[in-house]
């Protein structure tokens, strides 16, 4: 069991870009950034095919045992060209915004402040969500979630 695809961290020196991947029958998110203070991140022609719930959750506060998408994305202030997602067993694309940039990031400085709930998208173009089980592309916060 491979358990979430490619996750990138939280880093003041590097920004990651992830091109020409493909993930198969993964287990949790495919491609994420780790807790919303990652910005500037580049996603092009990567293919996320039959993502599955996880059978554990990485951390309590985690959502891919029971809603795992392809790209899971708590920041809007990355990059998304050409993508697709299908047949995940929940979203293929999935904006989670929180108010709150989560640990161990929100502990580091360039974090400080920072809302994803309130930034804008950087770019989000020519990207295919095909036979997802539930969304093609979804946004939803937690605190609509709770209600």
């Amino acid at each position: 069991m491979r358990q979430r695809g490619t996750s990138t961290s939280y880093t003041e020196w590097k920004r990651n870009i992830d091109t020409s991947l493909t993930l198969f029958a993964n287990d949790s998110h495919c491609y994420m950034t780790e807790d919303g203070g990652e910005i500037d991140n580049v996603f092009i022609r990567n293919l996320g095919a039959s993502t599955r719930a996880a059978a554990r959750k990485v951390r309590p506060i985690e959502t891919d045992d029971i809603m795992p998408s392809t790209f899971w994305c708590p920041n809007p202030m990355n990059t998304w060209i050409g993508n697709v997602a299908a047949g995940s067993e929940s979203s293929g694309f999935w904006f989670e915004l929180e108010e709150d940039v989560r640990p161990p990031t929100s502990f580091l400085p360039l974090s400080n402040g920072m809302s994803p709930r309130r930034m804008s998208l950087k770019l989000f173009r020519d990207n295919i969500a095909h036979s997802n089980w539930r969304h093609g592309l979804r946004k939803l916060s937690l605190e609509i979630a709770q209600e």
